[in-house]
Parts: structure tokens; sequence; C-alpha cells
């Protein structure tokens, strides 16, 4: 017997919302019978809903046309950071970095999804990165620099590099906003 399968193509705010609509538990991505399992998900529905409300949230931000418009110190650029919880509801948070030939360390910021992706897909920055299960804060440049609660480890940086990997990437020094 021929076993003929159809595939949909279809967004996940489409499949989120038959899944609501139907009261699906979850949804599961990429499962397999054998071999490797490694890219197979998982979601409880709820898990799910709060996955698209960051996600969308965060795309908000980043691509809204005020914020593309905005000045260099205006905008809010994706972070990749490491945020270790205190006891008094405040965070450390600290930074990967990236090395000018001449040795000065800054921590990267994106204002995109494609030199985001740049970063996110080398894998001696975005592997390492996955791999110590670091976050994306989307931050302007001001809260990396003084932020709103906790304490950020800046000491051995210079300042912040916005898009690095592209051609026309930006260096904002720490000692151009003192004197601002």
């Amino acid at each position: 017997m021929l076993k003929v399968s159809i595939w949909l193509e279809r967004s996940a705010l489409a499949v989120l919302e038959e899944v609501i609509t139907s009261g699906a538990a979850g949804l599961a991505f990429n499962l397999k019978k054998k071999g490797d399992f490694g890219n197979s998900t998982i979601f409880k529905s709820s898990d799910m809903i709060q996955f698209m409300n960051h996600y969308t949230t965060v795309l908000n931000a980043l691509m809204s046309d005020d914020n593309v418009a905005a000045d260099t110190m205006d905008k809010v650029y994706l972070v990749p950071a490491f945020v270790y919880p205190k006891d008094d509801n405040h965070y450390d948070r600290l930074f990967p970095t990236m090395s000018t030939p001449e040795g000065k360390s800054y921590v990267p910021a994106f204002s995109n999804l494609q030199s985001f992706a740049k970063w996110y897909n080398q894998d001696d920055f975005g592997g390492l990165f996955r791999k110590a299960e670091g976050v994306i804060l989307t931050w302007t440049i001001e809260d990396i620099y003084q932020p709103r609660n906790g304490e950020n480890d800046l000491d051995e940086t210079f300042g912040v590099a916005i898009n690095p990997f592209d051609d026309q990437q930006i260096l904002v020094d720490w000692s151009d906003l003192d004197q601002a």
C-alpha cells in the first residue's frame, strides 16, 4: 500500500491559532521514528503562546518604523548577554565581546535580524554563546552602559560594536558617552 503525505506550508501563528481553537495540549516539531532527534521539539500550548508573545514583542521593538528611523543612540538593539540573578531582585550581567585588531573589546549589538544572524551563526561567537545559554536583550546603548537595575560588567570593554560583521559597522566608545 502506497502512503501519500500532503504537506502544507503555514505560519506558526496560524498553527498556534488552530491549536488554541481545537484545545490541543501542544505542538511537536520535527518528530522522527528513528535517527537524529536533536532538532525535535515539543511545546505545550501555553509555552508556545508565551514564546510567540515574547518573540512578537522583540520583533516589534526592533523592527518598528520608529526604531528603524531612530538615531544610533536612541535605537533598540538585540544585545547578547549572560544574566545572573542576585538575591535582592537585581541582576549581574556579563556580555560576550569582540576585539578590534588593536585589542580593544566591544560588546556586540545588532539593529536587525540579518546582522544578528551573521554573529549568531559563527561558531566562535554565537556557537559559544548558545553553549553557555546566553539570553538576548532588547536594549538601547544607554541601557547597556547604565542599566536601570542590576550591574553590567563592562570593565574590560571600550564600548559597543553595532552590527560588527556588516560593512557599515559602528563603534560607540564609552568615553563618547561620558562626554555627552
